[in-house]
């Protein structure tokens, strides 16, 4: 709950946590789906791709990952 209030997080908004800015297709549907039905994906590697960008771009500032070519390694955590 600590983390929640310094991130201004609102419980119950409409997607929070999950950014619709380069959110990708197969992750609307499978929040849509209630999170249980998996989406098809018929380029692994097109998604993979997008899906850091998307998910680079949900992290705070300060994690500075929003440069960094590809995907994230541990030293990120």
């Amino acid at each position: 709950m600590e983390l929640e209030k310094c991130t201004d997080f609102t419980p119950g908004a409409c997607s929070a946590g999950f950014g619709l800015e380069n959110r990708l297709p197969e992750v609307h549907y499978w929040i849509s789906q209630g999170c249980a039905t998996q989406p098809k994906v018929s380029n692994v590697e097109v998604f993979q791709e997008n899906w850091w960008k998307w998910w680079k771009g949900l992290q705070p500032t300060w994690q500075t990952v929003s440069e960094v070519e590809g995907p994230l390694d541990q030293s990120y955590c």
